[in-house]
């Protein structure tokens, strides 16, 4: 068997060609420190801090503009392994759209007021 979900595809990609065959190849099992160290994880919390941690996170993304984070998100996987020059376009025309948006408004309005800002995703 080989590594299902995408493994043998985004390992590389993640933390190099060298490091990615070494553990692909071997099947050599890393510890959270080393995963750290390689990028394959943003940070390492304790057993008993993981829920409320990635609840944590969860919860300021909520916060945040739904249409924004959306474009993020498609901008981001639209344009992996693209050049320079279409990530560029691609960010520019999100921007562009979001820009129109109610959302926009919104936080603009709810800075200059010195309130949270109330998304609707519109």
């Amino acid at each position: 068997m080989v590594p299902g979900s995408g493994g043998m595809y985004w390992l590389p990609r993640l933390i190099g060609t060298g490091l990615a065959m070494e553990m692909l190849l071997t099947g050599r099992i890393i510890d959270a420190a080393e995963a750290m160290a390689m990028r394959m994880v943003n940070r390492v919390v304790a057993r008993d801090e993981l829920l409320p941690a990635a609840e944590a996170l969860a919860r300021r993304i909520v916060e945040l503009p739904p249409l924004a984070v959306q474009a993020v998100k498609e901008t981001v996987w639209r344009t992996m392994g693209a050049g320079v020059e279409e990530g560029l376009r691609v960010g520019e025309h999100q921007n562009r759209v979001l820009q129109m948006t109610r959302d926009a408004a919104e936080g603009a309005t709810a800075f200059e007021e010195k309130r949270a800002p109330r998304y609707e995703g519109r």
